[in-house]
């Protein structure tokens, strides 16, 4: 391309400025006198550089613009030309290409980020540069199918997130995006961002570049303004200061009076002694209150900002002056913790309050620091802004436990301010209670509290505990309180508000309470930082933190054990005295850790929960029921951590696990019956009642509860639920009849080793009217609907209003449709092939398929003939709201509630998976409403809908159909080719999270530094992979699984694999071509298998898979003893195998012949015909004596289709029962 002639001109046109530049200057500028013309030449040589390179800009931008023009105008001709050299290369890409041709024609008009970028918010963009960079950003970017355009909307985006903490970055991402398009708009998104990242010389040419018709909103005049401003500093250094010394005072009190760091009113108010000598507070501040460091408002430190820049203190400039003309603009901080003292000066506004109170007691903080220098100042804020006096009343005592960060800095900062208040004190790190013990030594006052460093309390905290006391005192009673709890708020970090949300807030949901210390009902008191405690108790009972326990209820333990000798003191919860802890991410994720420590299971157990109890039963005492409570509280945590999860505790040796049982077993003994069916927190409910009762105590709950869970309007069944341990005698009595169940199935829950507790769900048939009843154990069980309990029966017709009060009207556009979707990015599954058959064979039938436009099967399924409506649109909303089914081979949030705001009606979900479901998926499906489920195996089957599993389906909801895709498989078996298929499938822990309402997830850094991709890249890098294909005239194909396919880019692979992904063609081409399949623990072997072709499993990391850190654990399916083909741990073993079957023309032996034969009921060419009538059938009113004993005569037939055996592999088709 030849350069452009504007580009040619920029050298000539800087030498022309240059040689007349000065001529022009003094001609062109206008001065009062020939001495300030002698200083501005000083500088005229800046001046004439930079009008140079504004005019260099200029021809630059010139030139930018016509390649741009170029470049677009040419672009989508290259990018068909590039599709049509590639369709040469094979049959198949050939096919291909109407669909790239039609997929690059959209692509070109396409406004709306596509699901590549992160959809939107472009959040797979912002994903990347968080974990790769600006290179990686420009790797995912310069993509054939993404436009300029797009891609400088892209920049844009990311320049904008980046804007707040990275503006260097932010300027750099603006700066690419006007690269890319250089629109007017885009050139002031770049100043600005310039200058925000400090360059504003270079943010102050580009404004000059504007068109003159260039629209400002308000905030950007005033930005523009503040640039010129600074830009002019920049330009001229030291002419503004040299202006500002000459101002007389009278101007510098006009200038200080007018902005609006100068607040009169706080001034008065925090300086009250100014307020009595009735001096004006600017002329105070300005003449004096500078000079002693006094603050003009709550939004300028003085003190601090001389600390900060020193050299302020030279020019003899009042701060605050030298603040509003110079060091605004030049980004001088006028304070560090400017947010902060928003809100709480903004508390203290509130409050009408001032500070300097006096009370009536003195308290000590003690405060164990370990690396929060990012909270302190916030910390120490809040200490001495306090409406009660801080110098008279409170007394830090802060005890760094060998902090990495500079906390020990800061402290001794804030220390210097206030010597006789803040105590530091150091020593090696050995954990908060070691640190708090050593701060107790040293204090001094009656009453201590803990608080902890990185939160922060109300500004009028300790006044109302002082108010408190006070009142106490007056009253003869203060010497009975033993400790304050005070009122426990959410400081939510990252939204800066606060929320009163704590599991723990009815405590204070009745005012002021005041409880005996050994009674104190139903309150708790789990922490110590919003407590206050008596020293002199403490002392007299020698009381100090357990330093061996870690790494929970250290704080619990420390005030039960407190409490236990108090008997005859009291317990108040008081409400005005607001403790804000600071919520944020950090500290789940430390939570998550904190599950990995040994000592929890343990060393805790011994310490903590059993020492507590012991100090009661030593004594002699039962154990008080809050304190059983207490601990209670925190045994639910593991509960719900562990039961039907013991992956979690996988690290754990047995015997460590054994001690563990064991020492719940002797807690749980002195917790009573009754504080365990009585509890409320903790999401504890009836199902963990009866769990623990019946796996840690052995015991039956005194009463039981039977839950009217749901209700089928055609066949006229209720679902019921309850749990047990041991399976009572049960009867369902509706219309004083006993009537037996039409489905049933027995979930079991269990704890590690232990079976937790038994669900037990039925659907049982309603006659029109009368009475239920459930009697266990010939008891009358507490019927609950809605979340009510509403007596030992209830009227048949109740239920039916109540469910009827649920049922959504369906009108307009979509009522009555179905709705069909595989993945929001890509069709090609289950959903795609039952679709189509469904349209043939009821065309009358209103049905719709969900993909995004951006998908390339969109060209390909519009051009057949799909009604397809974008996923994510505001008609995809109103479909699924107006929708009576919804059909989909992906169960995912984003499939069954795409909008996650309650908008969406219930509509019956038909499931019919991705894959032959092998392993354990229960944790995820049970949270899931599904209405059919569709099965390809009668193992399978059966592993859903037997008793003693953790599934909950019954067989009402689990159908054996075989797969839709499977019959178009069938038809295409004769397409056998020598093709090597490697198609290994994901680990969740390999990926980040999903992106916004979609299957797209955030890449995952260093993700080819782990096992799985130094294992796969090891394989088909391997030189003996490619040798063995070779000889005997083989391909080999690597196929990720779509959740891997967006890190295909950093594979390495050798020049003779062929890599494909789902935008190259149906999978199930792939499938029907294949003659061998290389897998880990895919479900797509059993598509191989359905073809009766071999496949090799590669299963490298074997225990790690199985650990729980996917998305399901270990099934009924065993690799070696069900599956396919051999399973190999080493690579070796892989090649192997490989070579064995290449010598057999990849023929299965027979004993995997006769697995892949037996595992399927269907090889018909009908599954999709079944599957239609099943769904039909869910509409099929049943009348009551088809009901009853259904179950037991499907299980029946199940059981002899499982148990068959066929003598040999010949025939297709099993039959099912």
């Amino acid at each position: 391309m030849n350069q452009p002639t504007n580009l040619l001109k920029v050298p000539d046109t800087v030498e022309n400025f240059q040689s007349g530049g000065l001529k022009e200057a003094d001609e062109s500028l206008s001065f009062q006198d020939q001495g300030e013309l002698e200083y501005r030449r000083s500088v005229d040589q800046k001046l004439v550089s930079v009008v140079a390179e504004n005019r260099r800009l200029h021809a630059l931008v010139d030139a930018q613009r016509q390649l741009h023009h170029l470049e677009t105008h040419n672009a989508l001709n290259v990018r068909l030309g590039n599709i049509l050299i590639q369709a040469v290369d094979s049959p198949s890409t050939l096919l291909s290409v109407p669909g790239k041709l039609l997929a690059i024609w959209r692509q070109s008009v396409r406004k709306k980020p596509p699901a590549v970028l992160g959809g939107k918010g472009f959040g797979k963009v912002i994903s990347t540069y968080q974990e790769e960079g600006f290179a990686a950003v420009e790797k995912l970017l310069t993509r054939p199918s993404i436009s300029p355009v797009m891609q400088a909307n892209a920049w844009t985006a990311l320049s904008r997130h980046l804007m707040q903490n990275k503006r260097d970055h932010a300027a750099e991402a603006a700066r690419r995006a006007y690269a890319l398009d250089p629109k007017p708009y885009r050139l002031k998104w770049l100043a600005f961002r310039l200058h925000e990242a400090g360059d504003v010389i270079e943010a102050a040419a580009m404004l000059e570049l504007l068109p003159a018709d260039t629209p400002f909103s308000s905030s950007e005049t005033r930005q523009a303004g503040r640039l010129q401003k600074e830009a002019k500093l920049a330009r001229e250094p030291g002419r503004e200061l040299e202006k500002l010394k000459q101002y007389p005072a009278e101007k510098v009190i006009r200038v200080l009076r007018q902005c609006s760091w100068f607040d009169a009113a706080w001034y008065f108010t925090q300086y009250p002694e100014v307020r009595e000598s009735g001096a004006d507070p600017v002329d105070h501040y300005f003449y004096h209150g500078a000079a002693e460091g006094k603050n003009p408002g709550p939004f300028f430190d003085t003190s601090r900002y001389l600390e900060q820049h020193p050299e302020i203190l030279e020019t003899d400039l009042n701060p605050l002056l030298h603040y509003v003309e110079i060091g605004f603009y030049e980004g001088l901080k006028a304070d560090p913790c400017n947010r902060w003292l928003r809100l709480f000066d903004k508390q203290i506004t509130d409050l009408g309050k001032t500070g300097n109170t006096a009370g009536h007691e003195k308290y000590t903080v003690v405060s164990a620091v370990y690396n929060v220098a990012a909270y302190l100042d916030d910390f120490f804020y809040s200490m001495t802004c306090q409406t009660l006096d801080f110098r008279s009343h409170i007394y830090l005592i802060m005890v760094d436990d060998g902090s990495t960060d500079h906390s020990a800095d800061i402290i001794r900062r804030w220390q210097a301010s206030y010597p006789e208040n803040i105590l530091y004190l150091h020593k090696e790190n050995g954990g908060q209670a070691s640190a708090r013990n050593l701060g107790l030594q040293q204090a001094h006052t009656e009453w201590v509290t803990f608080i902890d460093p990185d939160d922060f309390v109300a500004p009028d905290y300790f006044q109302k505990v002082d108010d408190f006391l006070a009142q106490q005192a007056a009253k003869k009673t203060a010497e009975k309180l033993a400790l304050l709890s005070c009122n426990f708020i959410f400081y939510r970090e990252n939204q800066d508000s606060f929320s009163d949300t704590h599991p723990l807030k009815y405590r204070f949901a009745k005012g002021d309470r005041i409880f005996a210390a050994d009674d104190l009902e139903k309150h708790l008191q789990l922490t110590v930082n919003s407590a206050f405690f008596r020293l002199s108790l403490l002392r007299e009972q020698s009381r100090l933190f357990d330093e061996r326990i870690k790494p929970n209820f250290e704080d619990g333990h420390f005030v039960g054990c407190y409490l236990q000798p108090l008997k005859s003191k009291q317990v108040a919860f008081l409400v005005a005295p607001r403790y804000y802890y600071r919520n944020f991410t950090e500290a789940n994720s430390m939570l998550d850790i904190s599950w990995q420590k040994e000592e929890r299971f343990d060393e805790v157990m011994i310490y903590s929960y059993q020492a507590l109890f012991d100090a009661y039963i030593a004594r002699g005492y039962n154990v008080p029921k809050y304190v059983q409570r207490t601990v209670l509280y925190d045994l639910v945590w593991y509960l719900r951590k562990i039961v039907n999860r013991s992956e979690t505790v996988a690290f754990l040796a047995p015997s460590q696990k054994g001690r563990f049982l064991a020492h719940l077993d002797k807690l749980f003994s002195v917790i009573t019956t009754d504080t365990i069916v009585e509890f409320e927190l903790a999401g504890c409910w009836f199902f963990h009642k009866v769990g623990i009762l019946s796996a840690f105590k052995q015991l039956k709950p005194p009463f039981q509860i039977v839950y009217v869970e749901s209700f089928d309007w055609a066949r006229q069944q209720v679902l019921l639920r309850y749990f047990h341990g041991e399976q009572p005698a049960e009867e369902f009595i509706v219309n004083q009849k006993i009537v037996a169940p039409a489905f049933e199935k027995i979930t079991a829950h269990d704890f590690l080793e232990r079976t937790f507790v038994q669900d037990r769900r039925v659907w049982l048939p309603l006659s029109q009217k009368g009475k239920l009843e459930v009697r266990l154990d010939n008891v009358a069980a507490r019927i609950s609907m809605g979340g009510k309990q509403v007596g030992k029966t209830i009227d048949v017709q109740a239920i039916r209003e109540h469910f009827s009060a649920l049922q959504p009207v369906r009108e307009g556009k979509y009522a009555g449709a179905w709705l069909f979707m595989d993945r929001d990015t890509q069709a090609d599954d289950n959903a795609e092939h039952l679709y189509r058959y469904v349209c043939r064979a009821m065309p009358q039938l209103p049905v719709y398929f969900l993909l995004r436009e951006e998908s390339h099967d969109w060209p390909r399924l519009q051009a057949e003939g799909f009604q397809l409506i974008a996923f994510g649109s505001a008609e995809h909303r109103l479909a699924m709201q107006e929708c009576t089914r919804m059909v989909s081979s992906q169960a995912a949030p984003y499939v069954v509630d795409p909008f996650i705001d309650g908008g969406i009606k219930r509509r019956q979900f038909i499931f019919l998976q991705h894959g032959v479901t092998k392993d354990d998926l229960s944790r995820w499906l049970n949270s899931r409403r599904i209405d059919l489920l569709v099965t390809a195996s009668p193992i399978e089957q059966v592993s859903f809908a037997e008793d003693g599993n953790r599934y909950k389906f019954t067989s009402k909801e689990v159908i054996l159909t075989g797969f839709p895709r499977h019959d178009a498989l069938l038809q295409g078996t004769g397409q056998k080719e020598k093709l090597i298929l490697i198609m290994p499938t994901w680990r969740k822990y390999l990926l980040g999270e999903l992106i916004d309402k979609s299957s797209e997830r955030i890449m995952r850094e260093g993700f080819m530094d782990t096992l799985y991709a130094r294992s796969w890249g090891g394989l088909l890098s391997e030189p003996a992979l490619m040798a063995l294909a070779q000889q005997r005239g083989y391909r080999i194909v690597f196929f990720p699984h779509a959740n891997i396919q967006s890190y295909l880019d950093q594979f390495n692979l050798p020049a003779g694999i062929e890599v494909l992904s789902h935008m190259d063609g149906s999978i199930q081409t792939l499938f029907q071509r294949a003659a061998l399949l290389i897998t880990d623990y895919s479900s797509v072997a059993f598509e191989m298998a359905y073809l009766k072709r071999p496949v090799v499993y590669w299963q490298f990391d074997e225990e790690e898979f199985f650990s729980g850190a996917h998305s399901y654990q270990k099934g009924y399916f065993d690799y070696r003893r069900d599956g396919f083909g051999p399973v190999c741990t080493e690579k070796q073993e892989v090649l192997t195998a490989m070579a064995d079957l290449l010598a057999r023309d990849c023929q299965p032996s027979d004993e995997y012949a006769k697995r892949m034969h037996n595992t399927f009921a269907w090889r018909d060419g009908q599954c999709c015909e079944r599957v239609l009538q099943a769904i039909l059938a869910l509409d099929h009113v049943v009348e009551e004596s088809e009901n009853v004993g259904i179950f037991q005569r499907i299980r029946t037939g199940l059981r002899r289709l499982i148990t068959r055996r066929l003598p040999d592999a010949a025939g297709d088709t099993v039959s099912s029962q």
